[in-house]
């Protein structure tokens, strides 16, 4: 192929300042200008600033990636240039979003997007949905990079079709928030809706070392939410309505559209019960034959008590996807001294985090970093040491709900090899905590808060059994409990 000034041939080597050189760009405020033509940039996502960090340390997601390959391929059209233009397009944004121009390797482009790259006219799904993303914490990861989470997407989109609010409930870390993510946006691209919008009460999320960062988020309330709705589907004339009259006016909107209520992190709002059950109340069939209009999908670390919704219970990565998504951030994190995890060292992180993706990523990240041993890794998550402040992140929250004796149970079942309904209420009686009943409450709130997980009966087996995630378990080891 001909390859010279007007006909250059990229390559996966060139950062996202050698494609602007190549296609003609002057500058970053060139870009800026491009994008405001085609009626591209709907704020400050191509500001002078952030393209020009672009230049040096990549584009971070791929939505933002595919808008830039219209604006080059716009901007080597009108210098006279080959680049991202006619025939070689296709080709030209494949090598493009495997290239170093990017943050990570992204999917090629799929006919829709080839289509609109080529008219330089905005996609409205992509634009609608790069807007919410941004109220997404953490960002969610692109689809692509969604590992082992197939049979679970489907299972929510079922539960949409036959439920008005489906909770999605696992341990902090497990990936609820990606999944309601993704599966929000499936049931809008198949349609079972046509929009959804995303509120959340999650103020406080944890970087790549396992370290606290606020999101200056306000507390969410149900106000909030009705709110969030009606600006979202732009219902602008009821917005001037208050309280007993906004929840009216949302229900009936919401009866007659196909409309999708995402809530994530349930379980740090005020009066969570009351929330899920005035969801339900807005969005219940009007009719008993009446077909299921909008819905609501929740992510809550605490199991919902409200017997009419639908529950998702999540797990961690099977073995094979915490391989892969291994693989992923490895692949990322690239660029280190340090070598990859072997076979062994990967089979045994996921055996300590039990496939928990959040640990998976903060072990790798200080791994890839040489901030410590791999020994030393395994030994902090499996002790509670070294991760203290992601485990408090996670769990202690929740669990400072639990009433003390409730805690006192929780800590004793830390430290037992083998869990039983007899076992554990021996000990209770031993101690002289409460009587029977109260022990039946609190292993219950054990359960609901997902300390305690109910072990399926094996064979002619009739004693209860119950397991701790390793790291719940690791976390109750160093509780500090005053009982």
């Amino acid at each position: 192929m001909l390859n010279d000034h007007n006909n250059p041939q990229p390559t996966r080597e060139w950062t996202f300042d050698m494609w602007r050189e190549k296609a003609g760009v002057r500058s970053a405020s060139d870009i800026a200008d491009i994008a405001t033509e085609l009626n591209i940039d709907d704020g400050n996502n191509f500001a002078s600033s952030t393209v020009t960090r672009w230049f040096t340390k990549g584009i971070p997601e791929r939505t933002k990636a595919v808008q830039m390959i219209a604006i080059l391929s716009e901007a080597a059209r009108r210098n006279g240039k080959t680049l991202l233009n006619g025939s070689l397009l296709r080709e030209h944004a494949r090598i493009f979003l495997n290239s170093n121009a990017c943050v990570e390797r992204y999917a090629e482009l799929d006919e829709d997007e080839l289509k609109w790259v080529s008219r330089g006219k905005p996609l409205p799904v992509v634009e609608s949905f790069s807007e919410l993303r941004m109220r997404v914490f953490p960002r969610p990861p692109e689809r692509q990079h969604l590992y082992g989470r197939n049979d679970d997407l489907k299972r929510v989109l079922e539960a949409l079709q036959t439920s008005s609010v489906t909770v999605i409930d696992a341990v902090g870390g497990n990936g609820k928030t990606s999944l309601a993510w993704h599966a929000a946006m499936l049931a809008t691209e198949t349609g079972i809706v046509r929009e959804f919008d995303w509120t959340t009460d999650k103020r406080v999320m944890l970087d790549l070392d396992g370290f606290p960062l606020e999101t200056d988020l306000p507390p969410l309330d149900f106000n909030r939410i009705l709110r969030s709705m009606a600006v979202r589907f732009k219902w602008h004339d009821i917005m001037a309505a208050q309280d007993a009259d906004l929840e009216a006016l949302c229900a009936d909107r919401l009866a007659t559209g196909l409309y999708l209520i995402v809530v994530d992190n349930l379980e740090t709002i005020e009066q969570r019960d009351a929330i899920v059950d005035r969801l339900r109340g807005i969005l219940d069939r009007r009719r008993s034959r009446a077909p299921q209009t909008s819905r609501a999908l929740i992510t809550s670390r605490v199991q919902v008590r409200e017997p009419n919704c639908q529950r998702v219970e999540l797990e961690g990565l099977d073995y094979q996807s915490s391989q892969q998504y291994i693989q992923h951030l490895q692949q990322n994190l690239a660029g280190h001294e340090t070598a990859y995890l072997s076979d062994k060292q990967c089979y045994k992180l996921w055996q300590v985090t039990l496939g928990n993706p959040l640990f998976i990523q903060i072990a790798v990240a200080r791994y890839m970093r040489a901030r410590s041993t791999f020994g030393d890794i395994l030994s902090g998550i499996e002790n509670g040491q070294n991760f203290n402040q992601g485990f408090r992140n996670l769990f202690s929250a929740t669990f400072h709900e639990l009433d003390e004796a409730s805690r006192w149970l929780a800590v004793i079942a830390a430290q037992l090899p083998s869990l039983t309904y007899d076992a554990l209420r021996q000990i209770w009686l031993t101690e002289e905590v409460g009587d029977l009943e109260y022990f039946d409450y609190a292993l219950k709130q054990l359960v609901q808060y997902r300390v305690l997980n109910p072990v399926a009966l094996q064979g002619n087996s009739t004693e209860e059994e119950y397991s701790i995630h390793p790291l719940v378990r690791s976390f109750l080891k160093t509780w500090d409990v005053e009982c």
